[in-house]
């Protein structure tokens, strides 16, 4: 990890790693400093889907994304369309891992148990598989722990990626 040129993990970069610093190694160099760590990061996902299963649905997805070693946070949210809530919870674990531009050990919780379940084996991908597909390609090259977590229950985090 410590050689080459990896880029922070979140996009735009949220703050630079010290800026006294990183303007004179960009001024004699011309290339950002290389971060010696495997960013460990947590993820809140949710999602939401008004008239659920009819034609005019409209769903949306959010997540809360914390990198540990910096004491960052980042809250993403995005239009899903006329898709299912079931859709909308994988796809916003997918709007989350997007994020996400090296490789990090990350934790997401989630209290859609379809999501949580599926990606732990318990659960087999019968149906949706275009967007599970997504969500199987942008976890590629991180170490994922994916947890349930109760909706809806004061977790400051939770609540925000509900919004």
């Amino acid at each position: 990890m410590g050689i080459g040129y990896p880029a922070p993990f979140f996009l735009p970069i949220t703050r630079e790693l010290n800026p006294v610093t990183t303007v004179r190694f960009e001024k004699e160099n011309g290339r950002r400093p290389v971060e010696n760590y495997t960013p460990i990061v947590t993820i809140y996902a949710d999602a939401s889907c008004l008239r659920n299963g009819a034609a005019d649905s409209s769903a949306g997805g959010g997540a809360v994304i914390i990198d540990r070693n910096r004491m960052e946070v980042k809250l993403v949210a995005k239009y899903l369309g006329t898709i299912t809530n079931q859709q909308a919870e994988i796809l916003a674990c997918v709007t989350a891992l997007e994020e996400l531009r090296r490789s990090c050990r990350v934790e997401i919780l989630s209290d859609s148990r379809y999501v949580i379940d599926t990606m732990n084996g318990r659960n087999r991908m019968k149906t949706n598989r275009a967007v599970w597909n997504q969500l199987i390609e942008q976890s590629y090259g991180h170490h994922i722990t994916w947890r349930w977590m109760k909706g809806h229950d004061g977790e400051t985090f939770q609540e925000a990626a509900d919004r």
